[in-house]
């Protein structure tokens, strides 16, 4: 298990600046009337554009998952 990712650190003059490229419409995906939502999305879209601009920053990250050993009840007698 595991994989490589990303974790991203995306300025707000960033959210801005794509915000004013796309506007109101392109930006934001809003929940469709007659459904239980639970908040505003940002389109893909947008998220893509914020992710491709140049003042976002990324770090790659290795996930690994490895196999641990633990039994709780043990752990918990023995103290």
């Amino acid at each position: 298990m595991g994989g490589t990712g990303s974790f991203y650190y995306v300025p707000k003059e960033v959210q801005k600046s794509v915000f004013a490229l796309l506007g109101h419409s392109e930006y934001l995906k809003l929940p469709k009337r007659g459904t239980n939502p639970r908040g505003v999305q940002i389109s893909a879209m947008a998220f893509s554009e914020i992710l491709e601009h140049k003042d976002t920053f990324q770090i790659q990250v290795q996930w690994d998952k490895s196999d641990l050993e633990f039994d709780a009840y043990k752990r918990w007698l023995d103290m």
